[in-house]
């Protein structure tokens, strides 16, 4: 799962070899460590993959995946994703990714029937 947040830019999947292990994946330290502000009760360390996609990850018990997420859910208070990007100069070089992104989804939505109530 991607997740584009106000505190960063995760990929969360399910280890492969043990399934009562997520990885949260960023590609900065910054980004975990925002994390890390919600939710203290993450795993130290970050584990550094240099060669990787995302070089930087925890470790997370499956067990605290939901309070990641609520805590994620909790810290939305803006009305414009975008725009509350750009109003943190830690989190300014992401959007203009996001701004392709957003764009790349808005022209996929034209092209796609969705079935209504």
């Amino acid at each position: 799962m991607w997740l584009f947040t106000n505190s960063g830019f995760f990929s969360i999947v399910r280890d492969a070899s043990d399934p009562s292990l997520h990885h949260i994946r960023a590609r900065t330290l910054d980004d975990l460590d925002n994390l890390r502000s919600l939710v203290p009760a993450l795993p130290r360390p970050v584990i550094s993959h240099p060669g990787s996609d995302y070089r930087c990850r925890i470790l997370c018990p499956s067990s605290l995946l939901p309070e990641v997420l609520t805590a994620l859910g909790r810290n939305i208070r803006y009305p414009n994703f975008k725009s509350e990007l750009a109003r943190h100069p830690n989190q300014q070089d992401k959007l203009p990714a996001c701004h392709k992104i957003w764009a790349a989804m808005a022209g996929w939505g034209a092209d796609v029937r969705s079935r209504t109530a």
